[in-house]
């Protein structure tokens, strides 16, 4: 939605190097949401059926393993982007 209004107020990409953050923050925002959710929805579909073999228990940990990973990553990834915001003086 605020992309839409960004542009009807004509604050288009080309103009405004400002506006492209945004889109570029929002949209990588977005992307990591969408991954990070099909992940947890990948994991919780997988760990809905029973246990089949090795073979089946060693898939379900790599996938466990990968949405771990990529979840911790966002983590520091916040941690990284919000901890000079402590050190800004007002």
């Amino acid at each position: 939605m605020a992309w839409w209004q960004i542009l009807a107020a004509g604050q288009l990409v080309e103009s405004n190097p400002h506006s492209s953050f945004f889109f570029l923050f929002s949209g990588m925002h977005g992307i990591h949401i969408i991954v990070g959710l099909a992940g947890l929805f990948a994991l919780l579909y997988r760990t809905r059926e029973p246990a089949s073999g090795p073979r089946w228990q060693m898939n379900t940990r790599v996938l466990a393993n990968a949405v771990a990973l990529f979840w911790h990553y966002l983590d520091g990834l916040w941690i990284v982007l919000f901890a000079p915001l402590l050190f800004v003086k007002r």
